[in-house]
This record gives structure tokens, C-alpha cells and sequence, in this order.
């Protein structure tokens, strides 16, 4: 075999190899966007159900252990006080209110709290999963709704601190009118303002992420 047929044996077997490798890693390119798809896919509908559940108001079993609900009979006593708190009540319905305060004023709130919480985490995820696919190629990240859900998950998460700061301000006006302080006082009427400016917000963003539920939850 002369010089000029080894050369062309050469260059034909390392023409061959980067063909093969070619092929190698086209194939394993493949399996990977297959696999980054399908993960966002799961991962798409798991931040669907969580929204769903804030939407809702309604809240997955780990909560549901974590802060456990006070009983029916307990929750309609509270709500019935609570709505009847700014028409005066008695010492003992007060007192009644206070108590419940602590089993039933939160749970609504807390629960909501670390929803908003999960779908924080699970969105971002989703973002961490579409931005490694992206590098890909092939890939529209408007698909995945990434950037509403993002949006909806930061709504939702403000949604939750203020109607926190709500409850808070009730169990303060509960406190004080206990402590027998007048409902004219400067420091109830302090924390009464307060508080309707949190419902205002409430209604605010309630409204705002209204149209951003609609387009990712009944579609």
C-alpha cells in the first residue's frame, strides 16, 4: 500500500468517526430535548393544580396537616362575630371571638400563605426547566405559558401577605377592644384604617390576577 492510499485510508476512517459521533450525538441531543419536554410538560401541570387550588382557595393534604382547620360549627361562630365585630358585642361574645381567634382567625390565611409559597417554587422550577430547553434550540418558551405563570405566582404571593396584614389587623382590634379600649380611640381607629386599606388592596390585585386565572385556568 503506498503513501497516497494510506492517507485516503486515513482520512476516510476519521471521516467515518466524526460521522458516527455525529450521529451519537444527534441521537443523544434528541433524547435530551424529549426528555427536557416532558418534564415541563409534568412540570407545567403541577403549577396548573397548585394555581387551580389558590384559585379555589382550597389547599393540598401537607397543609392541611400543617395547619389544621378549626371544626365547622367553630369556623361559622367566628365568621358571625367577626362580621358583627364592627356593631359592638358583648364581653362575653368578645371574649367568645378571641378565643377563636387563635384556632380558626389564621388557618385561612396561613394555608393561603404557603400555597402561594409552593407555587413559587414550583414556577420558578418550571422557568429552570424551560431556560435549559431554550439552550437547546427548537423551542418557543411561549408555549409553556412560563412568563403568566410567573406573573401569577408573584400576584398571588402579594396576595397572600396582604391578606396576612388583614388578619393581623383584626386580631389587633380583637386584642384591644378585649382590653376594653373604646372603638374611638386613636389606636383602634389607627389599625381600622389600616385595615381597609389592605382590603383595598386585596380587591385590587384580586382583580388584576382575575384575567391572568382566566387565561391559564380554563384554557
Amino acid at each position: 500500500m503506498n503513501k497516497k492510499q494510506l492517507v485516503i485510508g486515513a482520512l476516510t476512517a476519521i471521516i467515518g468517526i466524526f460521522l458516527v459521533s455525529g450521529v451519537v450525538v444527534g441521537k443523544r441531543l434528541s433524547d435530551l430535548r424529549s426528555h427536557l419536554d416532558s418534564r415541563i410538560t409534568e412540570q407545567s401541570m403541577v403549577v396548573r393544580e397548585v394555581a387551580l387550588a389558590l384559585a379555589q382557595n382550597t389547599t393540598n393534604a401537607d397543609f392541611i396537616k400543617i395547619v389544621p382547620e378549626c371544626s365547622v360549627t367553630e369556623s361559622t361562630v367566628y365568621d358571625t362575630l367577626l362580621s358583627s365585630l364592627d356593631k359592638g358585642l358583648s364581653a362575653i361574645e368578645l371574649s367568645k371571638l378571641a378565643t377563636l381567634f387563635d384556632s380558626c382567625g389564621s388557618t385561612v390565611a396561613a394555608r393561603r400563605a404557603g400555597m402561594s409559597l409552593t407555587l413559587n417554587h414550583e414556577t420558578a422550577l418550571l422557568q429552570e426547566l424551560a431556560a435549559e430547553r431554550m439552550l437547546l434550540g427548537d423551542f418557543e418558551i411561549e408555549e409553556t405559558k412560563v412568563e403568566q405563570y410567573v406573573k401569577l405566582a408573584e400576584t398571588e404571593q402579594e396576595i397572600s401577605v396582604q391578606f396576612l396584614k388583614l388578619v393581623e389587623a383584626q386580631g389587633q382590634i380583637i386584642a384591644a377592644l378585649e382590653a376594653s379600649i373604646p372603638t374611638t380611640a386613636v389606636s383602634v381607629e389607627a389599625i381600622r384604617s389600616e385595615a381597609q386599606k389592605v382590603r383595598e388592596e386585596l380587591e385590587r390585585l384580586t382583580a388584576e390576577v382575575s384575567t391572568t386565572r382566566a387565561d391559564l385556568l380554563t384554557s
